[in-house]
């Protein structure tokens, strides 16, 4: 298997490495679902800076398979009883592309200081409690408001970060307040 930067899923504090894909029908997808428990494999690193904040309020906005990361940094503030406020804001086409959500919750239940608002963008099912649409800028706004001074984190698609990032800049937040982890490959 080709060497590729993947996200960890999963907290540092956690005995585990984990990690999350979509599937699709590359030679290295094809191979990644091909392992199994026991299956050698190397991993390297870490590398880059896409870390949580210890001392600031975070928004997590996540795109599909893009919750890889804000996943870890949720378990991460939860292992570690952060008494920061965390808000993440997870947009998908519908409602069983979401994933993570059973873990999501039960963080949710176990953190008094963060809180999921989940958005659907395509199929939505009548029964749906949440919001519907992309990720705009009335709910950065919602999710925002009672935080001092948070730090923004997008991570998604490029077309998601690109779109993600306009909204914030439209709202004034400055650059050295938002972080950015684009998934490359997908569409």
């Amino acid at each position: 298997m080709d060497a590729r930067p993947m996200s960890l899923a999963t907290s540092p504090t956690r005995p585990h490495l984990e990690y999350a894909v979509r599937l699709s029908d590359s030679p290295y997808k094809r191979a990644f679902a091909g392992l199994r428990p026991g299956d050698e494999t190397r991993v390297f690193g870490p590398i880059g800076d896409f870390v949580l904040h210890e001392r600031r309020p975070a928004v997590l906005l996540a795109g599909g398979i893009g919750i890889t990361p804000l996943k870890g940094m949720a378990e991460y503030a939860a292992d570690k009883t952060l008494p920061i406020p965390i808000r993440l804001v997870y947009s998908n086409r519908s409602e069983d592309e979401i994933v993570y959500r059973h873990e999501l919750d039960a963080l949710e239940k176990q953190n008094a200081n963060f809180r999921v608002r989940y958005t659907l963008t395509r199929t939505v099912d009548p029964g749906w409690q949440g919001t519907t649409g992309r990720i705009s800028q009335e709910a950065l706004r919602e999710v925002a408001i009672g935080l001092a001074d948070p730090i923004y984190y997008v991570s998604g698609t490029p077309g998601m970060v690109v779109g993600t990032l306009r909204l914030l800049r439209d709202l004034g937040i400055p650059d050295d307040d938002i972080e950015i982890e684009a998934f490359r490959g997908y569409a």
